[in-house]
């Protein structure tokens, strides 16, 4: 898979997590990421994980839809809605 195929699917599992299926993500991540949204900055898949864990521990059934994606040869971006 190119690197742009990559950043798709994460975004599309990124888009379709549940509880359930939270794990599914990590599949997609290096041991030494650096998650950013306008509360968080994150480091490592533990902390990235956790989050999200406790995202389902205080909300009702949250989604997330894809706004925008973009990648370059160092970096992918999302853009989503909450």
């Amino acid at each position: 898979m190119t690197k742009s195929q990559i950043l798709q699917a994460y975004a599309d599992s990124f888009a379709s997590m549940t509880e359930d299926n939270l794990n599914q993500l990590s599949e997609f991540l290096s041991e030494d990421v650096c998650f950013i949204d306008p509360f968080n900055k994150l480091h490592g898949k533990a902390e990235f994980t956790a989050i999200f864990v406790h995202m389902y521990a205080v909300m009702k059934d949250p989604k997330f839809a894809i706004l925008d994606i973009a990648s370059s040869a160092e970096a992918g971006y999302i853009k989503w809605r909450m």
